[in-house]
């Protein structure tokens, strides 16, 4: 089983820790294409590294506050894209 750099509990980490789209994906509960709509769409800031994208821990947690706040309604689950 091959172990990943950002593995773990979400929550548990430090804030500066840059994550891949799988792992955002899966910590939101939402598909990697969706992880990529919502970067099109600016509600969740991408750094670009290479030829790929990584995201900011406390960048993630920011978009989670806001869709538990209740957001612009259009975030997964609230009837966003499919």
């Amino acid at each position: 089983m091959n172990k990943r750099n950002n593995v773990g509990r979400p929550e548990d980490g430090e804030g500066d820790e840059l994550l891949d789209k799988l792992y955002v994906a899966q910590w939101l509960g939402i598909s990697v294409g969706m992880v990529d709509e919502l970067r099109r769409r600016k509600k969740l800031h991408a750094i670009k590294v290479g030829r790929g994208v990584r995201f900011e821990r406390d960048e993630v947690k920011r978009y989670l506050k806001g869709e538990r706040e209740g957001g612009d309604g259009a975030g997964p689950g609230r009837g966003g894209p499919r």
